[in-house]
């Protein structure tokens, strides 16, 4: 009988599998194929990952050079965290945060009136209009509750469902390629009549300051995870499953060789040695002793008869 290894057996397996994966896949011409937006509801999974910023760059140098921050955001399923980290900021300053739907950071060459500022519509003619503001109230479409002072750390958690609500009309939650700009200078710095602000607001509170491009992070878990997981698993597989068949193989010819050449030998010589000896020695032992019998016997009688 003809028993199957391991290895064929793993081998059907594997083929089975990629004819199922064949048919249900179909062909690269299915005119019902949907192409999905990135961004969109039905494309959740593209959205998640971890977002940050490189170390943001100042953008009115010639008010505020000093400023350090980076911005990260992770998106996990419906969790959206964001964080900002700064320091040497305007202190006792509000800070608004916001991103924006462009994918350009506003600088001093953006200053088209000439007057020296990067002022709130001269950015939002590079960065574009804000996307979502990065306060206490991320849920909402009202700014409230920004940062204050020369040094903080803001992290806010809130609901990617409840972001998608308030997002601009047409706008989608897509981070990479965005920008990330701080605003926020002192009320004491001399700004020119032509600098523009925001509505009513005060136009030191739409100065921007710092700014930066949102990356996304790469992945390097799963094939981490999937490399050592594989390669362990085949290892053992694989060194088990010839281990198991070598070993039981060259035992068994090994064994049967041995214990037939083995036995055979002994049988033969000791039964071949002992018929021989046994043989010879009672052929000699009864055939001396029969003649050496009769012969004296004989002799005995023959002659005491004759004598008499």
């Amino acid at each position: 009988m003809i028993t199957k290894s391991p290895m064929s057996k793993m081998l059907r397996l594997l083929l089975v599998a990629s004819m199922v994966m064949l048919v249900a896949c179909g062909s690269d011409d299915d005119d019902d194929a949907t192409t999905v937006v990135v961004g969109s509801p039905d494309n959740e999974q593209r959205e998640e990952g971890v977002f940050q910023t490189p170390p943001m760059v100042v953008v009115n140098n010639s008010i505020e050079n000093n400023v350090k921050a980076v911005s990260k955001v992770e998106v996990d399923g419906d969790d959206v965290t964001f964080e900002i980290e700064c320091m040497d900021a305007p202190e006792n300053v509000i800070h608004k945060q916001y991103i924006h739907t462009g994918v350009t950071c506003p600088s001093i060459a953006d200053d088209r009136n000439g007057d020296g500022i990067v002022d709130w519509e001269e950015t939002q003619q590079v960065a574009g209009p804000v996307l979502l503001s990065m306060d206490r109230q991320i849920e909402s479409s009202n700014d409230g509750g920004f940062p204050i002072g020369r040094r903080y750390n803001y992290v806010e958690r809130a609901s990617l469902t409840a972001i998608r609500d308030i997002l601009p009309q047409g706008e989608v939650f897509s981070l990479e390629g965005r920008v990330v700009i701080i605003y926020g200078v002192s009320p004491s710095t001399n700004l020119p009549d032509t600098v523009a602000t925001n509505g009513d607001e005060p136009a030191n509170v739409n100065i921007p300051i710092s700014c930066a491009v949102i990356n996304q992070v790469a992945d390097t878990t799963t094939g981490g995870t999937t490399g050592q997981t594989t390669g362990g698993t085949t290892g053992q597989t694989t060194g088990g499953t010839t281990g198991s068949t070598t070993g039981g193989t060259t035992g068994s010819t090994t064994g049967g060789t041995t214990g037939s050449t083995t036995g055979g030998t002994t049988g033969s010589t000791t039964g071949g040695t002992t018929g021989q000896t046994t043989g010879g020695t009672t052929g000699q032992t009864t055939g001396g002793t029969t003649g050496q019998t009769t012969g004296g016997t004989t002799g005995q009688t023959t002659g005491g008869t004759t004598a008499q």
